[in-house]
């Protein structure tokens, strides 16, 4: 029999100024369903998530939830804190309910690969997500939101806590673009379309059959009404239904390319390069041969590639995936020669147009309008692929009504800004198309469309992604950054680097303990031709550090290595055994911290 619902919402409205997001809502949720909420970017699915962990009003309806029940909630936004450490970040997070004592808080940040006594202020935008997951699961709450969870976060957390919701007994509704995620830990799903909640008991694997199914009905009720679907459904639907259907014949395109690319990698992840043709001169966009890349730091070598060989030839779709402060920004530096590497060769096809969507979102102007964003030059149609296109339907294509395409950039939410920054990137004439992170704040609606639009790009891809279902309909072949400068090529996306890797891509392989990454260092300025004080200073500081540790590390391996401790003194042994490790946790974040400083220098 089922549980009766330990949350209720019964007609809930919400509305901001004259617009309704939601009017006359109904929602249940029980303990054992782990529920995902979907829908298109601005549908108010994070509104509605806000309504039910009572961080927003709503305007009219009730809201029930089992006496005694904790609600835990991660929002999108970084949750504020005045706390130092990550431990008082976690155990700050206590309500009158629920109390995080100090051992569950280093419990969940050691699960995470997070050192509970680091600082707060040092961490990244991933590992920032990671402490404020972990504050929010320290409260094991009955009810448990999530939204967008898996944003910023490495393959191998995001792995972990795939495992961690599976075996969760309360009630879990989250939201989220990463289909595989969805798949692997959803047991039953939410709709939330044009004001109105659909509820389905199965998990997101059967969304698109069943999504289809409600919109024929609502076709065909509509038709017996004799009103013009046009005028009564939202046209994008019948796009993304359009574009679904297309899916089979593209993966089998894709196929083809990773047929082809097999040709020239070997079983073991190695790239076999064989002497050029004419044919592969001609196809060539970048080639590196054995080169090696590798930082003198404090405490020793820092090893960013070794002995890495690479083709790319026109068409490929290259994916990069490893933990933050792996070196996947630094690689790319190195194979577009902006960066000199110090041992091997690399060579680059003459006149290489290079297109580059970062994550900051840094080709749009925030006061222009979305239109005059992608005719910067005045006009009304923009040259994409080769084929003139208006404007408007261009924008369209990206999902964008006609309503807001006036409206300033700086009014758009996260998802329809990288959706315009993607659209305006592919305005741009290029061979090479480099991607960093294009799903982050992404729909899935979105998501089919960029999916179609990149299978088309005549170029060169190379794409830097956590997302795992991505990877895996779009790139020819994968990189897998293992750290310590071994990189291997896989044929592939994602699931088959899966089943050609002797180790899977867990946590212990790819989530690195780490408080700073190359990905996310800090900005510099660049007007000036030295680093600033406060980046000198720091710099100084982790190398002395670095110093320091490195004697403390060799004492206490040398007192570990006395067999006798174990047996005479186990509380010694087990204290200098967690020093040790304590101690080389420490030291890789202060040779990440220095190295960090030093990638600026050579930067400037």
């Amino acid at each position: 029999m089922a549980e009766s619902p330990c949350l209720i919402l019964n007609q809930a409205k919400v509305s901001f100024g004259n617009k309704t997001l939601f009017e006359g809502l109904d929602l249940r949720i029980s303990r054992g369903q782990r529920a995902c909420m979907v829908g298109r970017n601005g549908c108010g699915k994070s509104t509605l998530m806000k309504v039910i962990a009572r961080t927003l009003e709503m305007d009219e309806g009730q809201r029930y939830i089992e006496p005694g029940f904790q609600v835990g909630f991660l929002s999108q936004e970084t949750i504020s804190s005045k706390a130092e450490t990550l431990q008082e970040h976690v155990m700050a997070g206590s309500t009158p309910l629920r109390t995080i004592a100090p051992y569950e808080a280093d419990s969940i940040l050691g699960q995470l690969q997070m050192d509970p006594h680091s600082s707060l202020t040092t961490l990244s935008g991933g590992e920032r997500r990671r402490a404020d997951l972990a504050r929010v699961l320290a409260l094991e709450p009955e009810i448990l939101l999530l939204d967008e969870p898996t944003n910023h976060l490495d393959i191998g957390v995001i792995e972990w806590l795939e495992d961690y919701l599976k075996n969760y007994r309360g009630a879990l509704l989250l939201i989220s673009h990463d289909k595989l995620f969805l798949k692997n830990v959803t047991n039953h799903t939410f709709w939330l379309d044009r004001g109105n909640l659909y509820a389905n008991t199965k998990g997101f694997d059967s969304f698109e059959t069943w999504s289809e199914t409600i919109l024929e009905m609502e076709e065909r009720t509509l038709m017996r009404l004799n009103k013009k679907l046009a005028q009564e459904t939202d046209w994008l639907h019948k796009g993304v239904t359009a574009r679904r259907k297309r899916n089979q014949g593209r993966l089998r395109r894709l196929h083809g390319l990773r047929d082809v690319k097999r040709q020239h990698v070997g079983p073991q992840g190695r790239v076999i390069i064989p002497p050029p043709t004419p044919d592969s001169e001609s196809k060539m966009v970048v080639e590196a041969h054995h080169i090696f890349k590798q930082f003198t730091t404090p405490g020793g070598p820092l090893t960013i590639a070794k002995d890495f060989s690479i083709r790319l030839t026109k068409g490929d779709r290259l994916g990069i995936i490893g933990n933050n402060g792996s070196g996947k920004t630094t690689l790319l530096k190195l194979l577009l020669g902006q960066m000199p590497i110090d041992e091997g060769k690399v060579r680059i096809a003459k006149n290489l147009e290079v297109a580059y969507a970062d994550q900051t979102r840094a080709s749009l102007k925030p006061s222009l309008n979305l239109w005059e964003n992608l005719c910067e030059d005045g006009g009304d149609h923009v040259m994409v692929q080769g084929q003139t296109r208006h404007v408007v339907a261009y924008l369209k294509d990206f999902l964008f009504d006609e309503k807001i395409i006036f409206n300033n950039v700086s009014t758009l939410s996260g998802g329809e800004k990288n959706r315009l920054m993607l659209a305006k990137i592919l305005t741009q004439t290029s061979s090479l198309m480099v991607l960093d992170e294009p799903t982050n704040d992404l729909d899935m609606d979105t998501l089919d469309v960029l999916e179609e639009i990149l299978s088309e790009y005549q170029g060169t891809l190379i794409l830097v992604s956590h997302d795992r279902n991505f990877l895996d309909r779009i790139a020819t072949s994968t990189l897998v950054m293992n750290g310590n400068g071994d990189i291997q090529e896989y044929v592939g996306g994602y699931s088959d680097t899966l089943s050609f890797r002797k180790a899977p891509l867990s946590s212990k392989t790819l989530v690195k303990k780490t408080q700073s990454s190359l990905e996310d260092s800090p900005s510099t300025t660049r007007s000036g031709r030295k680093l600033s004080f406060k980046y000198e200073h720091t710099q100084e500081t982790a190398a002395r550090n670095i110093e320091c540790l490195h004697r403390l590390i060799h004492a206490l391996e040398q007192q570990l290595a006395d067999p006798s401790l174990y047996q005479n003194n186990p509380e010694s042994f087990a204290n200098a055994s967690k020093e040790l490790e304590r101690a080389i946790y420490d030291k890789a974040l202060a040779e990440e911290k220095w190295l960090e400083i030093e990638m600026m220098r050579e930067s400037i």
